[in-house]
């Protein structure tokens, strides 16, 4: 057990969902989580990004597990930032079942481990990051690929949807084309949650709701939940099916809009910039796609 201490957490930030999640612990129990970042020690420690000890937590005001700290008969807290550059990515926190005061020379021992644990953690987001990049690259390939040596457009787009749902963990995918003949957009696939695929409305006019507007202005839209967003047109269907953070990007050729690519996820947090850069490619491809398949009709 790390410095003699009988209980040693190390709690992970996750911004999207605002709470602290228990990635790995030594003791008698791990405690409740997630935790929230607003009112309990560790969140106080990533909002300052400075230590913070409590030497009675369980009678501790500003911590919100106190009850079950008292269960357990825990006395202390001490709980350091995990920090990648200035970021505070993760919570060291320690815990002991008798009063304790940490010596300068303890404090300096567990800082280094809170120092290590956050080389570990940059180490592995760089893998993970290395192995995402890599995956995508090889999906772009393929649906590169498809769009030159296919004239069958639907499997361009089933493979499209499809591979964004996998790539990005999305709930739904669905690709809206432009139909010349009834002067409106309509889906033409749909991938994800199988209780999401059949859409609560088939075709959007140019300027309705987000897909009209995305597809008028040629400007891709985020929306942080869907069901509370007055430019969401379907916000009845996003409420009662859970559907949260929401983005559409537009399939373009040039100056010449030719459908939008929809994505939704049920968890908050919205859609990071590299997320946004990939769908960006993948409706570029599509609309390449789309293109053809009007050209060799």
């Amino acid at each position: 057990v790390i410095a003699e201490i009988p209980n040693v957490k190390l709690l992970l930030v996750d911004q999207e969902e605002g709470c602290l999640r228990l990635g790995a612990f030594r003791g008698t129990t791990a405690g409740k989580f997630p935790l929230p970042l607003h009112g309990s020690l560790s969140g106080l420690v990533v909002s300052t990004g400075k230590p913070v000890f409590s030497p009675d937590c369980a009678n501790d005001a500003r911590n919100t597990v106190a009850e079950l700290d008292r269960e357990r008969g825990v006395v202390t807290y001490l709980g350091l930032p995990i920090k990648i550059r200035d970021n505070v990515v993760g919570v060291l926190t320690f815990n002991t079942l008798a009063p304790h005061d940490y010596s300068a020379e303890e404090q300096s021992c567990l800082a280094t481990f809170a120092a290590q644990a956050a080389i570990a953690i940059a180490n592995a987001r760089l893998y993970h990051e290395a192995r995402e990049r890599g995956a995508q690259f090889r999906v772009l390939n393929e649906l590169s690929r498809k769009v030159t040596a296919s004239l069958d457009v639907q499997q361009v787009f089933d493979y499209a949807v499809q591979a964004a749902v996998d790539l990005l963990n999305l709930s739904l995918a669905r690709l809206w084309v432009w139909q010349e003949s009834a002067a409106c957009l309509r889906v033409c696939a749909s991938a994800g949650d199988a209780d999401l695929l059949q859409p609560p409305r088939e075709t959007f006019p140019p300027g309705e709701g987000v897909m009209g507007a995305v597809f008028r202005s040629m400007e891709a839209v985020t929306l942080a939940d869907a069901g509370q967003d007055p430019r969401y047109a379907e916000r009845e269907w996003a409420l009662r099916m859970g559907v949260r953070s929401v983005a559409v990007v537009p399939l373009r050729l040039g100056e010449r809009p030719v459908g939008v690519l929809s994505v939704a996820r049920r968890s908050s947090g919205g859609f990071r910039a590299d997320d946004m850069e990939l769908l960006t490619a993948f409706a570029q491809h599509v609309a390449i796609a789309t293109e053809n398949a009007r050209l060799f009709r």
